[in-house]
């Protein structure tokens, strides 16, 4: 009997393809073309290469598909398993990296050593997995297909929200508050640079307030990008 594994390498090119999917219909008409095209060659050369890497380490098609797809499932919704961590009452340790980075790490490693000593084929979860993934990922198709013929009322509901309010007064630039904000781009704060660091920014703190200036002193960010961050 001849192995289905050539009908479950598909699965993994799934994962991406429902994950790309899901965010273009999530934010549709505000992701430019050649970003959605540029991260799907991304994904799409990243599910190749760690299903190649996964098919030498196990030298089985089924238990490299297997592994694959749990690798990608977790670097494709880490993102949103960090944020309901973060949402639960468990001690702030567990949500941050310093404990997920190297759990995840170390989950990847002990899947690697289980799996390959397993007496398992992985047939059934892999036609499970196979079978979930064409399903969402066709109801993703189907959902970016209705969103295309609703693409002017969508276009027409962004404009409505994108136009400038009118009734505001005009306020004269003479009689408006100057206004100063200031960001020190990729600069921890005093308070992390003193912890981490054991370097004192209090000359330039004193600076910015003999000037007036409201310092967070204690700034944290979500995010590793600067405009998510300000907002």
């Amino acid at each position: 009997m001849k192995s289905k594994a050539p009908h479950y390498l598909l699965t993994p090119i799934l994962v991406s393809a429902f994950f790309i999917l899901h965010i273009v219909n999530e934010y549709f008409g505000l992701l430019p073309t050649h970003l959605i095209v540029k991260y799907s060659l991304y994904y799409g050369g990243l599910s190749i290469c760690l299903l190649a890497l996964a098919i030498y380490l196990f030298k089985k098609n089924e238990k490299a598909v297997f592994w694959s797809i749990l690798a990608l499932i977790i670097f494709f919704f880490f993102g949103s398993f960090h944020d309901f961590i973060k949402s639960t009452s468990l001690p702030a340790f567990f949500s941050s990296y310093t404990f997920l980075l190297p759990f995840f790490l170390l989950a990847l490693i002990v899947g690697i050593v289980a799996i390959r000593k397993s007496s398992s084929t992985f047939i059934t979860i892999n036609k499970y997995l196979f079978l979930l993934f064409a399903l969402i990922t066709s109801y993703e198709t189907v959902m970016l297909v209705v969103n295309s013929f609703r693409r002017d009322e969508l276009r027409l509901v962004q404009n409505r929200q994108q136009q400038p309010v009118t009734e505001l007064p005009t306020i004269a630039d003479s009689a408006r508050p100057d206004i100063f904000y200031i960001v020190f781009d990729e600069y921890p704060s005093s308070l992390s640079l003193k912890e981490n660091c054991n370097f004192d920014n209090g000359s330039i703190d004193s600076s910015f307030k003999r000037n007036q200036f409201i310092i967070a002193d204690s700034a944290v960010s979500n995010y590793n990008s600067t405009p998510l961050s300000i907002a």
